[in-house]
């Protein structure tokens, strides 16, 4: 659905939909994933950075943190960037957001044996990403629906 109300031209539907199965992967992540591209281009969205602040953090829990996130959940996501000095610890772009949420949740709660999970007891806990978190996942949540919106609204207008 997002794919058919974010296109005009449906020259290249055929190939969206070899996409969807071309990669293994199951689920609604994935086709969230490939149309996410498509509506964040609409809304000039796509060069959009979330920072993820940990102003107020103890420094050596930041330190933790860090280390945890860049072994459990940067690979997964290609635009995570860590930042060196002052109160954002990482960034990670508009279109690599959903693969942030689904990461940090399958590292923090989905445990497999085969992948790098992120060591809970270490930083103090879920709630410790969660707060880091929260703020910017609701933000992108938000243009995500207000973008699902606008375009909807334009196919009724």
């Amino acid at each position: 659905m997002l794919y058919a109300l974010s296109n005009q031209n449906f020259a290249g539907s055929l190939s969206f939909l070899k996409s969807l199965v071309s990669d293994g992967k199951q689920g609604d992540l994935k086709v969230l994933s490939k149309a996410l591209p498509t509506l964040a281009a609409q809304g000039n969205l796509d060069g959009l950075l979330f920072d993820f602040s940990v102003a107020g953090y103890d420094v050596n829990l930041v330190s933790k943190i860090k280390s945890e996130l860049n072994a459990a959940v940067k690979p997964a996501v290609s635009s995570m960037d860590f930042e060196d000095q002052g109160d954002i610890l990482f960034r990670v772009a508009f279109n690599d957001m959903s693969h942030l949420f689904a990461t940090l949740r399958n590292r923090m709660f989905h445990y497999r044996n085969d992948e790098r999970n992120i060591d809970l007891v270490k930083i103090g806990g879920a709630e410790t990403v969660c707060k880091l978190c929260i703020d910017e996942l609701i933000y992108w949540f938000c243009l995500v629906y207000t973008e699902i919106i606008r375009t909807v609204g334009k196919q009724i207008i």
